[in-house]
């Protein structure tokens, strides 16, 4: 019975910390992802464009 009840508590404390590590890092993360998103979004269309200008010559 104690044993049980010791990892119960363990198994709270490690969902409370994964809770808390991910809130933490949540708005970082999307943050970070945005930016990835955004500069391959430049380079994708900086391609388009010169995949254009070699097709229209």
């Amino acid at each position: 019975m104690k044993e049980n009840k010791r990892i119960h508590n363990l198994d709270k404390k490690i969902t409370r910390f994964s809770i808390r590590k991910y809130q933490g890092y949540g708005a970082a993360s999307v943050a970070i992802i945005g930016f990835i998103l955004m500069s391959h979004m430049q380079i994708v269309l900086i391609l388009i464009k010169t995949i254009v200008r070699m097709l229209t010559q």
